[in-house]
């Protein structure tokens, strides 16, 4: 309540108004007449966020300072009152016609023809109410949304008159086209000059930084020799490790045979000791 921006929507008739706070406050017999009045009184005279008579309460808008409902704000009041009625004749109506279709159904069961005639009457008037009070209602809804349709636009030219204040006030403060151009050829100047001395500190700066290709040249050439008579080193050495291995295998088959050899000439020998043993043995 009270927080919308739109005019329609801060004017309540006093009766909607004490449904609505009934709500808020969780109240669950609803408002009595002696809260009800002290809540107004609070919020307009305590907190200036309401102004009120016996029948409209109108939430104020942040800037608004008037203290007085108008003929307006009545008129708005007094519509959401009707439109909120015939709703609930409406409703009324339309449980009214299922009641007497029971009724005349029931009637006909009983095989009593008057009072199902009577049901029917009954259910074709309150149709043609219905029928009269929906329509009164979809014109009285859309006069509605007329009048909202209106404070919407009324808000918004406001606020576009606004805004047009604000945007000359500050065009005034800008200046004419020509003080805008100066200033815009003034940043050209500065942001130029900005690269002038970036371009000169780049200058300098490589200047400062000249490499000596000779001095790089013989270092690369210093390096390359380096490396050269490790690798130089690194063979020889492995073929000083292949070498040594070839002689090391040599020794030892030159070793093995040698071996071989002995194992050979004394089993020769062992044959010519013991010839007669054989011969007896084979014999």
């Amino acid at each position: 309540m009270g927080s919308h921006s739109n005019q329609i929507d801060r004017i309540y008739p006093i009766a909607m108004f004490r449904t609505e706070a009934g709500k808020i406050l969780r109240s669950q017999n609803g408002l009595t007449e002696s809260d009800l009045n002290l809540i107004l009184t609070y919020l307009a005279r305590d907190k200036s966020k309401i102004v009120y008579d016996a029948e409209t309460v109108k939430f104020k808008a942040v800037d608004e300072t008037s203290s007085v409902l108008s003929t307006q704000d009545r008129t708005i009041a007094s519509l959401k009152t009707l439109i909120t009625d015939i709703n609930m004749q409406v409703a009324m109506l339309s449980t009214r016609i299922s009641t007497l279709s029971e009724s005349a159904q029931k009637a006909i069961n009983n095989s009593n023809r008057t009072s199902a005639l009577a049901a029917l009457r009954s259910k074709k008037l309150t149709e043609t109410t219905l029928t009269q009070r929906s329509e009164t209602l979809a014109q009285l809804e859309e006069v509605y949304g007329k009048i909202e349709q209106a404070a919407d636009q009324f808000a918004i030219v406001r606020v576009m008159e606004a805004s047009t204040g604000v945007l000359r006030n500050l065009h005034a403060q800008v200046g004419t086209i020509d003080k805008v151009e100066d200033v815009i050829e003034g940043l050209r100047d500065e942001m130029c000059k900005v690269d002038e001395i970036g371009g000169v500190i780049r200058t300098g700066a490589q200047r400062d930084s000249v490499i000596d290709e000779d001095a790089i040249d013989e270092e690369l050439e210093s390096l390359e020799k380096h490396a050269n008579g490790r690798r130089e080193e690194e063979g020889a050495r492995q073929t000083q490790d292949t070498l040594a291995g070839i002689a090391a295998v040599r020794k030892i088959k030159e070793t093995q045979q040698e071996r071989k050899g002995e194992t050979q000439e004394l089993s020769s020998d062992d044959r010519a000791l013991f010839p007669p043993i054989e011969q007896g043995i084979c014999g």
